[in-house]
């Protein structure tokens, strides 16, 4: 992750305190989403960044799998918190995908 981002997690962290923070490191673990994806009947975005440390390429291929109707994109050069290390790209292919299924939307009304 881009060094810059550590004084404000830590702060985060700081602020959370130290028994919020592990217990919602134990609700993520605890909570196998890969048994709920499949029931998700919704138009999906997944999107990782290439140098992810936490979300492995096999994992969110997995996700992607799982779900009925899912997309992933790949962000060259971006870590796990791409709103902070890469928000253009974000930004780029969220409203690509959201304007995408909007269309789609807009011609199931129409006809």
């Amino acid at each position: 992750e881009d060094p810059s981002q550590a004084p404000l997690q830590a702060y985060d962290y700081w602020v959370a305190g130290w028994p919020r923070l592990v217990r919602t490191v134990q609700i993520a673990l605890a909570d196998r989403i890969e048994e709920k994806l499949p029931y998700m009947h919704v138009p999906t975005l997944v999107v990782r960044g290439k140098e992810d440390p936490v979300v492995p390429q096999q994992w969110a291929e997995e996700v992607v799998h799982l779900l009925p109707n899912a997309r992933l994109v790949v962000i060259p050069g971006g870590g796990h918190t791409l709103n902070y290390s890469r928000p253009l790209e974000l930004t780029r292919v969220t409203r690509a995908f959201i304007e995408a299924k909007d269309l789609q939307t807009k011609k199931h009304e129409i006809t």
